[in-house]
């Protein structure tokens, strides 16, 4: 599958269930991001420059009506349990984590 897909899709899955969110006014949707790497310029060149723009793109301003709360394992995967407990807690809407394709 083409990044330029995956990405899409990343966003489409993301935003969806944002759509049937009933918000009061004034109020922020929540998404925590959980990527398994760290935030070098890879991953935001790759993951979360394109996930800002497709949400953007769906209405959706990061610092408007929408917080993102970015949470990173560092190359970690033992970390990542901790980190979904962390955004858990902190009660956001939507939960996605970054997953890079399997090479074969």
């Amino acid at each position: 599958m083409q990044r330029r897909t995956v990405v899409a899709t990343v966003v489409g899955l993301v935003a969806w269930p944002l759509r049937g969110i009933a918000q009061p006014a004034g109020r922020m949707a929540r998404i925590g991001f959980i990527g398994g790497s760290a935030p070098d310029p890879v991953v935001l060149r790759t993951w979360v420059e394109p996930l800002r723009q497709g949400l953007r793109e769906l209405g959706y301003v990061e610092g408007g009506n929408l917080a993102v709360q970015w949470q990173f394992a560092d190359n970690d995967p033992q970390r990542l349990p901790a980190l979904a407990a962390e955004l858990a807690k902190a009660k956001v809407d939507l939960i996605c984590k970054s997953r890079r394709p399997s090479v074969r």
